[in-house]
Order: C-alpha cells, then structure tokens, then sequence
C-alpha cells in the first residue's frame, strides 16, 4: 500500500498531502480544544460539577485525537519513507521537560503523580522531534493504563561508550510475557489492556518502536501483571 502511494505521488507531493490533511485535521480539533478551555474557565458563567465533568472528558477526547492524528501521519511517512531524522546533540531533560508539561494535565485529571528524575547534562546524539514523540506515546500509555499511584521518568546515562537510557515507570496494570512483543503491533493494547476503552487505537507504541528504530534505538519492557510496566528507551551513545 505504501509503495503505491509513493510510486503515484512522489516523495514531495505525499509530503504536502500529508502537510494539508495534517492542517485539515487539526484545524477543527483546535476549535473544539479551544472553546472547552474557555468553558472550563467559567468566561461564559458558572459550570456546576457534572458540566465540568463532562467537559473535561470532552477535552480528553479531543487530545487523545489529536495524538492519533499525530501517530498516523507519522506512520504514514514512515512507511512511505519520507520521514528522514537527522541526528544531533539533544539535551534529554529538556525534551521530557516539555512532554511533562503537555500531559501533566492527563495526570492530574486521573488523580496520578508524575515525577521526573533525569540528570542534569544528559545528552543524546538523537532527534529531538522523533525522542519527543516516543516519550509522549510512552508516557501517555503508561497514565492510560495506571489507575493508582503514578508514573516516573528516570534518565540513566551511559558510561561514555555504553547506551544511555529512559525508563517511563507506571504502577499500572502490567502485561503478561506474551503480551510484551505484541503490544507493539499496529492496533494491538492486548488482551487485558483498552477493554474499557484505554488505550487510544493502538497506534502509540507501534509507532514509537518504529521512531526508535530510524535513530538506531531500541525500546525495552519489562513488566509484572498487576504491579506496573517499565518501558525504556535505549540509545547508544555516540559522538555527534
């Protein structure tokens, strides 16, 4: 499918179809973002408890589509390739800094902690965009998949020639063994995972291996059903 596409359209037409759907999509979806803030603002007048509520979820749903919309537009080019990375020295407290302050609201609205603990100086030779997108998704499945406790970010750097590391820590449900490879399938959160809707389509984690793959990482699970998951990313150092 994927070569079809490229073999009618060209590398750079796909790219402007994507640019224009992206912009069409998200356009509609900033407005709806947009005016449930200012509702839950109280600018137009008091909300009681269950219009909030409600709004709230309103404002979750439109999120989590607009990270579908994302994953999806990022597949698309990858599977196409056309999405090129170029590697460069990233400052990795200041990418989870970043995707902290975009989800922290996820957090709290589900009542969780969200705690970060990356070394001052931790540097990779990576991309910032694609790093920032698979800590999003990562970070994201975990406080989807948490209901008590919460979820922790810590930064293990390398020695200088072994790999660095970021481990995203949940306290969530947890995945049985043969569930570990194949929640990264497209459109697979396993079977005790999005039974109640969890999870977005599926799309996150299939994605994010795929990033990892382009910057020459990995993404590790370890996981224990009932007590939490650990999903690290790991990246080998190297000079720039």
């Amino acid at each position: 499918m994927s070569a079809l596409i490229e073999d009618d359209l060209g590398n750079e037409r796909l790219e402007r179809l994507l640019a224009g759907a992206g912009h069409q999509l998200r356009t509609p979806l900033n407005s709806v973002l947009g005016f449930t803030e200012i509702l839950l603002m109280g600018l137009p007048g008091p909300l009681n408890e269950e219009q909030r509520r409600q709004l709230r979820n309103v404002r979750s749903g439109a999120r989590l589509l607009e990270t579908t919309i994302d994953n999806l537009l990022d597949l698309v080019r990858i599977e196409s390739g056309t999405l090129t990375v170029r590697l460069e020295l990233v400052d990795v407290g200041s990418v989870v800094s970043e995707v902290c302050s975009n989800i922290q609201q996820f957090a709290d609205e589900k009542g969780l902690t969200l705690e970060v603990d990356i070394p001052a100086g931790m540097t990779w030779c990576t991309n910032r965009r694609a790093l920032g997108r698979i800590l999003v998704n990562l970070t994201s499945n975990a406080l989807s998949f948490t209901d008590a406790g919460g979820v922790r970010i810590d930064g293990v750097p390398g020695d200088g020639v072994g790999s660095a590391r970021v481990d995203i820590v949940d306290t969530g449900i947890g995945l049985p063994n043969v569930e570990r490879e194949r929640v990264f399938e497209p459109f697979e959160r396993g079977s005790a995972r999005g039974e109640d809707g969890r999870g977005g389509a599926g799309l996150g984690l299939h994605v994010s291996r795929r990033l990892a793959d382009l910057l020459g990482a990995d993404i590790a699970v370890d996981s224990v059903p009932g007590r939490g998951s650990t999903f690290s990313i790991v990246l080998p150092r190297r000079d720039r």
